[in-house]
């Protein structure tokens, strides 16, 4: 889209710009003239056939006027220049637009570098017009003409989706070609293998009888021989043999609940080799990576699709314990092979070879002759014909797919045939897929010359990286998902940094923490106990690797290996080693023997572990006494760094210490610790610390830990543990005034989060904030309970008690507060401030806020709210594009924290700032962001009503009018549960809005009334200019003007000091309402002129269609 506007005339058309922001044509029947224009723009079109086609209806004159004024808006939108007319024609300027038809008839659908996929679908399906006969007949014959190359487009989409293994999308795309083409033969297939690929062997059986029947009955035609054979391999269950002549199984159900995350690059690059093999030029496959990243998992996915379009799928994995068996390996897949079809047609001699080192052939084939006489090298090249004939036997029949699985651990004599089969091939529907670690001191030669030889053979190599984070969430979602509860997310955190990116370590302890929770290995291990629970060391199934090196190690390497484990990120700190008796030199060296014994791994330069798991497991081998005295002599180097002024983590020296059992050691380096956690953003390393500790702890750093296990709990949004921690202190822990007065401010707020929308509540707890704020002795407690309870009044739209916190905070001495809490301190002002519409001195105080946050380096829901103030006051002065900036990084911190609330809120302003910005695209997508995560929090909240209301009004926008009502129904819910007046009434003006869009005027006027009546108020002074639109649009449309106006007078006089699209609409309300002064009527049209002027185009246009500016007209 970079090049040119481009048009979508596919599904629902749009109009982007060159920079590929959509433009909104809002009326359709221009936009069809625009389709029209831009997929026939080789012609001059007369203005009578365009009225003709558009407007039969109306008169002459009104239908040229209405052509007019359509040619006006689409020059507006391109340009004047892009269309040219006359008296009697009108053409659209070739190369003026891009069409989506253009590019899927050059067959750009896949797009690149600089082109974006398109999406392709029926001819402009969404653009029905009822009273424009002519334009709808147009369109069904496009769409005909257009069939096969929407067909094509289609095919090709699901065939790059197939390719990467994206089943979800395989399976959308299959609908889509449904709908257009419900016999598409391609469609049912794509359908069929998505099914079949997420293990629902039976839906997809079953949908292949519905669409065979409904192609008897309407064409009397049978499905292909290929869409019958899938059928078929889906309908047989296990291997029947060869002389029955059934097809082979395709066994699909394994991947039923396995989702396939983070490997589609690799996948597509298995699957166009595949299409090279299937083409008679042969392409072998190198998998290599870390035991447990997903090789054979990649591999058999791999199988299971080919085996869909009938390959023949053998495999084996390889055991260390078989290595001296020798043809172990081939004689597997031969052993595979026997009772496939193809097989009879090998013959005897061959078979007889076969049969020499393996008796399952001659079980299987009872009268084959006898071999013949030869010995040694002799015998085993026999051996290898005879296999090869074999496969040659079976691909007369099918192509056939090898998977060898762990392929170095296989006999020497397997992996010379291999080797040999290999060298081989090259015209053959044969393909290898070989997996394998990365080298190892005792791999046998042959495998090393496989390895080697990758760019001699015909072969490719892929390498498996670890998973992304991302992708590891998504596997641990689904590997919990049975047990009923899944991990909060300091536990998910621990979890996802275990593993390291390892599928295999990431499903080892997910089930470990389903079984043990928080004593399961990857939360036990870094946590602050003396020891390790008995429960980690039960988890033993990981330790095959481990139990195979630490004998083969010497006592040396062994030694820095056990303290290499105790370092964990400090591994690369040479000088540590001389506790275990090693210089650098020898350190170094040590380091690189367990590097190439691929324990350890390099990173940019760095040693670190190859996954947490592999370091845990080593740990639990360290005699106890050894592990403590370790601990020990680390904790005595931390803690001299400390006193020597390095900036050391405070959670590493108090883990130490707590492992060394120096417990009153560690304490104040944990509360440090903790704290250093919450302000970069990592509260929940804060929280598993703090948590595992507290129970060792008494007296007053039990009390002072409790505290701040509380806090550190409030900045995830955990309000309940917050709860839960504060209640479980002890008066006696909690005598001292300073920590009593903060343990009263954190319970006020977590329960004013828990009950946030029940006014009563607040009610009680602000006061009780405000009076800690004016009377309290600690100045931590103080600024909290200011911060607490200006943001509890701002959210409930009171600015009663807004001077009180005012005064409160002039009497805090900031000498006593940190970098942080100061931040709080001027966030506490600026929210008074901004209560009283001060939007200059806000910003101002916003960002002193944001530069102390900054320069201390602090990321944590202080940083967040402060970003979301500055984005506020952007929104409120309607700098909606300085705005975005603020929210888009108060969003990325929350989600980095973990704080379900500020994502929602954040995603819900997002998309208030779309909307204005007329991206409607984008404002769907933060509105779908924000209602996902708040779908926790009770009905009515703000958050919510603002997020469904941006989703309702983006899908009527965008003509999903199902959609749109279904918004409308959430909205009448929220309502239903909601106790605050405000919110309740601005879900109530929501509705109204989305009903008026809709063209539901009549629904949208009974809604409004029900807020706006005659002795109705707005409830907040942030949606008067919302209330007051309202109150015009009723007062017009029911002639009820008379004393209309006096109800904005309040509002009228207090103007300047409104958000600047509540002022345009309060200007725009009182002069539609009735007689204003001269003066009075001037000022208030420049406000609105200037406002308008001033803001995006589309805000004028949002007006238009919600009845002001008509109505002010």
């Amino acid at each position: 889209m970079s090049h040119g506007f481009f048009l979508k005339t596919m599904g629902r058309p749009e109009l982007f710009e060159p920079s590929g922001r959509a433009i909104h044509i809002k009326v359709r029947k221009h936009l069809a003239l625009l389709v029209y224009l831009a997929v026939d723009s080789r012609w001059h079109h007369s203005r009578e056939s365009l009225v003709e086609l558009l407007w039969p209806e109306a008169t002459p004159t009104k239908g040229r006027h209405s052509l007019s004024v359509a040619l006006s808006v689409l020059r507006g939108a391109l340009g004047p220049r892009a269309i040219e007319a006359n008296v009697s024609t009108v053409r659209l300027v070739p190369g003026a637009i891009i069409t989506d038809m253009e590019r899927l008839e050059e067959g750009d659908v896949l797009g690149d570098e600089t082109h974006t996929p398109i999406e392709v679908d029926g001819f402009a399906v969404d653009l029905e017009i009822a009273d424009a006969p002519g334009f709808s007949h147009w369109r069904e014959r496009q769409h005909a003409q257009s069939l096969r190359l929407i067909k094509a487009g289609l095919l090709s989409l699901a065939d790059h989706a197939r390719r990467s293994g994206d089943i979800s999308r395989v399976f959308a795309i299959a609908d889509r070609l449904l709908s257009v083409d419900p016999l598409a033969e391609d469609g049912i297939r794509a359908k069929m293998e998505a099914l079949a690929m997420q293990g629902d062997r039976i839906s997809a059986l079953r949908t292949y009888e519905q669409w065979r029947h409904e192609l008897a009955l309407a064409v009397q035609a049978a499905p292909s021989e290929l869409l019958e054979g899938i059928a078929a391999r889906l309908r047989t269950r296990s291997a029947t043999p060869a002389m029955v002549r059934e097809p082979v199984p395709a066994r699909t159900e394994q991947w039923g609940e396995r989702p396939f995350v983070g490997r589609t690059a690799e996948y597509r690059e298995l699957f166009e080799a595949w299409e090279s093999t299937t083409q008679l030029n042969t392409r072998h496959v190198l998998i290599t990576g870390e035991s447990g990243i997903g090789k054979s998992t990649l591999a058999m996915r791999f199988g299971t699709a080919a085996s869909l379009e009938g390959a023949v799928v053998a495999r084996v994995q390889c055991f260390e314990m078989e290595q001296r068996i020798p043809f172990g390996m081939i004689g597997a897949l031969i052993a595979d092979l026997l009772d496939k079809p193809g097989a009879l047609g090998t013959a005897p001699e061959s078979l007889a070879e076969l049969a020499r080192v393996l008796p399952k052939v001659r079980e299987r084939f009872p009268h084959l002759p006898k071999p013949r006489h030869t010995e040694g090298e002799a015998a085993r090249l026999h051996f290898a014909e005879g296999a090869f004939a074999l496969f040659d036997a079976v691909m007369e029949e099918q192509p056939l797919i090898l998977i060898v699985d762990d392929y170095p651990r296989s006999d020497e004599a397997s992996l010379s045939v291999l080797h040999m089969l290999l060298r081989r091939a090259g015209l053959e529907r044969l393909m290898v897929v070989m997996s394998g670690r990365p080298p190892e001191p005792d791999e046998p030669p042959q495998a090393t010359r496989i390895r080697k030889g990758v760019s001699s053979l015909p072969m490719r190599r892929i390498d498996l990286a670890p998973l992304a984070d991302d992708a590891s969430d998504e596997l641990l979602t689904a590997a919990v998902g049975s047990a009923g509860k899944e991990p909060g997310a300091p536990e998910r955190r621990a979890i996802i940094k275990a593993a390291a990116g390892n599928p295999m370590a990431l499903e080892f302890l997910a089930q470990d923490w389903v079984t043990h929770r928080e004593m399961s290995l990857a939360v036990s291990i870094p946590a602050m106990r003396e020891d390790v629970p008995a429960s980690a060391k039960e988890a033993v199934g990981y330790d095959r690797l481990i139990e195979r090196l630490l004998p083969s190690l010497v006592p040396r390497t062994r030694a820095a290996l056990y303290l290499a484990t105790v370092l964990g990120p400090r591994v690369n700190d040479l000088e540590c080693f001389d506790l275990v008796g090693l210089n650098k030199a020898q350190a170094l060296a040590a380091l690189e023997e367990l590097a190439a014994a691929r324990l350890l791994r390099d990173v940019n330069g760095h040693l670190e572990f190859t996954n947490e798991l592999a370091r845990a497991r080593v740990y639990l081998k360290i005699p106890k006494a050894v592990r403590v005295r370790m601990h020990d002599g680390v904790a005595d180097r931390l803690l001299q760094a400390a006193k020597e002024g390095v900036d050391v983590p405070g959670l590493e020296v108090a883990w130490h210490c707590i492992r060394a059992k120096r417990v009153e050691v560690a304490t104040p380096f944990l509360i440090r610790g903790a704290e250093r956690a919450i302000m970069t953003g990592a509260p929940d390393e804060g929280i598993r610390a703090l948590s595992s500790v507290i129970g060792t702890l008494k007296n007053g750093p039990r009390s002072e830990a409790c505290l701040l296990l509380a806090e550190t709990y409030q900045e995830m949004g955990e309000w309940r543990a917050s709860l839960e921690t504060l209640s479980s202190m002890n008066d006696e822990e909690a005598d001292y005034a300073l920590q009593k007065e903060l343990a009263d401010v954190l319970k006020l707020r977590a329960t004013l989060e828990i009950e946030s929308h029940d006014s009563a509540t607040a009610s009680k707890s602000v006061p009780r904030l405000i009076t800690i704020a004016q009377t309290g002795v600690n100045p931590r407690a103080r600024v909290r309970a200011c911060y607490i309870a200006a943001s509890t009044l701002e959210r409930m739209r009171d600015t009663r008690s807004k001077s009180a916190i005012e005064d409160a905070l002039a009497t805090i001495d900031i000498s006593h507060l940190d970098c942080r809490e100061q931040a709080m301190r001027d966030l506490s002002t600026a929210l008074v401030l901004h209560g009283l519409r001060d939007n200059r001195g806000c910003i101002t105080v916003i960002q002193r806020a944001l530069t102390l946050l900054g320069d201390a380096g602090i990321k944590d829901t202080v940083y967040v709210k402060a970003q979301m103030g500055a984005g506020v006051i952007a929104i409120a002065i309607g700098e909606y594009g300085k705005a975005i900036p603020h929210l888009e990084e108060a969003h990325a911190i929350a989600r980095r924290i973990d704080n379900e609330i500020w994502i929602g809120s954040s995603a819900a302003n997002l998309a208030l700032c779309y909307y204005r910005h007329g991206d409607y695209e984008l404002q769907r997508n933060w509105s779908t962001i924000a209602l996902s995560r708040s779908e926790a929090r009770a009905k009515g909240g703000t958050t919510r009503v603002r997020a469904i209301f941006h989703l309702g009004m983006s899908q009527a926008i965008q003509g999903n009018r199902n959609e749109a009502l279904e918004c409308l129904r959430m909205l009448e819910e929220e309502e239903a549960g909601c106790s605050v007046a405000w919110v309740a009434q601005l879900s109530a003006l929501h509705r109204a809005d989305i009903h008026w869009y809709l063209g539901n005027r009549r629904r949208a006027i009974a809604v409004a009334r029900t807020v706006c009546g005659e002795t109705a108020r707005p409830e907040a002074l942030a949606q008067v200019g919302h209330f007051a639109r309202w109150c015009a649009v009723l007062a017009v449309t029911q002639g009820t003007h008379q004393g209309q106006l006096s109800r904005l007078l309040p509002f009228i006089d207090q103007i300047e000091k409104l958000d600047k699209m509540d002022q345009i609409e309060i200007a725009l309300a009182a002069s539609a309402l009735g007689s204003l002064p001269e003066g009075e009527r001037g000022r208030l049209g420049a406000i609105a002129r200037r406002g308008l002027a001033e803001l995006p185009v589309s805000c004028s246009w949002q007006l238009k269609k919600l009845g002001l500016l008509r109505t002010n007209s």
